[in-house]
């Protein structure tokens, strides 16, 4: 982890590359290429002498390596510092507004991407503080949460599930509530209440004075309706429904 903090912050305040390079063919030990890199730094290096000229020693060749906007285009600069930061920062393209390279579908499970990894583990750390320093002392049982079911981005796509809702709706006479439900679609507690078979808790049922043959018989009536709809239902199966 020091490792990569060290490389990291290198990388964001030089690039992690060099500005030039100094080569030649002779055996220098540490301390001669400490002495000319110091030599070089003073009378070439230092901003004060730009656009100086520099005469080497001892064979040796200097080789600038350009990243100033004089150097680069424009928008390959702007580029190249764009991914700098994405990279040291760790950020999401997206919520940046970098959109050229993608399209809806990585746009949407970029967003999706975003609040998984980024805003709902920050909105679980404040939930988990306010809760231990603040609410847990208010009241036993209440609890402080963050509702996300505003949020687009992280709501299932519902589209084939609503269009095959919609075809047992209208076409097999399906309940709309029974059709929500084999689609898969969540419903709210209220509207559950109109076909109370399909809530599975008796306890609900009872408060409902409901049964489950009530149930059975509105499903009795939608398989006549299916029949009906679909096929010329034999004897046996008139004499069943």
């Amino acid at each position: 982890d020091i490792k990569s903090d060290i490389h990291n912050i290198n990388m964001f305040d030089k690039s992690n590359v060099p500005i030039g390079i100094l080569k030649t063919d002779q055996v220098l030990g540490r301390n001669k290429k400490q002495e000319q890199l110091r030599h070089w730094n003073e009378t070439i290096g230092n901003p004060h002498n730009k656009s100086g000229i520099a005469i080497t020693e001892k064979g040796l060749d200097y080789k600038n390596i350009g990243l100033s906007n004089a150097d680069m285009q424009y928008s390959t600069m702007k580029e190249f510092l764009q991914e700098q930061f994405t990279a040291v920062y760790g950020l999401n393209k997206i919520a940046m507004g970098k959109y050229e390279e993608i399209n809806r579908a990585t746009i949407i499970e970029g967003r999706r991407m975003l609040w998984q990894d980024t805003y709902l583990p920050m909105a679980q750390m404040i939930e988990e503080a306010l809760n231990a320093q603040w609410v847990d002392f208010v009241e036993d049982g209440l609890k402080f949460k963050f509702d996300t079911s505003g949020i687009s981005a992280l709501r299932p796509d519902y589209t084939n599930r609503a269009k095959s809702g919609g075809v047992m709706v209208t076409q097999m006479y399906f309940p709309p509530i029974l059709a929500a439900e084999l689609s898969e679609i969540p419903l709210p507690e209220d509207a559950l209440e109109k076909w109370p078979w399909l809530n599975s808790n008796p306890a609900e049922l009872k408060r409902l004075g409901t049964t489950f043959d009530t149930g059975e018989k509105e499903e009795k009536k939608v398989i006549r309706n299916l029949l009906t709809l679909t096929s010329s239902p034999s004897k046996e199966e008139k004499e069943a429904f």
